[in-house]
């Protein structure tokens, strides 16, 4: 099925992060960790209020996981965290606490090229007016990006304040699917590339600065569910 939710309907992505040994098999399906992590993939799909799973390695630091699913609410979101199956989710399988952070979004995560996820980090004593100024000049950059360098940008902020450098922190997260990792890492070169220009500019208007994760390509969790199978 189709996910229908359109770009003019927000959605809750939740992002839920940890560790697992850098060699863990969790791509095989017929390892003793494959075995768990398509059981916990399965899990996450029968929650109530679940739309979407997909999932990745960062690239630069290959034992950090992340999963991102897609929710009909917050509410959804937040009641699987706070259940006894969030906390039981990855037993045997992370080495690592468990954190999880949701954003609100106005398009779907692409499951297709390249991902680079940048999150920047401001004060909590952000205001309304800073915010909605810092938002203008982001979509503003994202409408002028040419096709050639980003395919797609997703971006959000944060429900609530996250954890950074020991304090907390107003966050923004902001995706960007990429054509390839060769065409990323030829338009970051490019010193007079819209990237460099503008976004650069941008990401070190975050005064508590900014932390980058990149996957090759997000996999997919289990069929997606369209939203009206959900609200039927």
């Amino acid at each position: 099925m189709s996910f229908s939710i359109s770009s003019e309907q927000k959605q809750v992505l939740q992002i839920v992060s940890f560790t697992i040994l850098n060699d863990s098999t969790i791509e095989n399906r017929f390892s003793q960790e494959g075995r768990r992590w398509k059981k916990a993939m399965r899990t996450i799909r029968t929650q109530q209020g679940w739309l979407r799973t997909l999932w990745g390695r960062d690239m630069n630091t290959s034992h950090k996981i992340d999963i991102f699913i897609t929710w009909t609410d917050i509410q959804a979101a937040e009641s699987f965290e706070t259940s006894p199956t969030f906390s039981a989710l990855l037993s045997g399988i992370n080495i690592s606490p468990i954190t999880a952070h949701c954003i609100t979004a106005h398009a779907p995560l692409s499951p297709h090229g390249p991902i680079e996820q940048v999150t920047l980090f401001f004060p909590t004593a952000l205001t309304p007016e800073q915010q909605q100024f810092f938002e203008q000049q982001l979509q503003h950059y994202t409408a002028r990006t040419p096709h050639d360098e980003i395919q797609s940008t997703v971006h959000g902020w944060t429900v609530g304040p996250v954890g950074r450098g020991g304090e907390s922190a107003r966050g923004c997260m902001v995706f960007f699917e990429w054509g390839s990792l060769d065409r990323m890492f030829e338009v970051k070169r490019d010193v007079g590339s819209l990237f460099n220009n503008c976004f650069v500019p941008l990401r070190d208007e975050a005064e508590r600065g900014a932390r980058t994760a990149l996957y090759t390509q997000l996999r997919d969790g289990g069929k997606e569910r369209s939203l009206a199978c959900v609200v039927m």
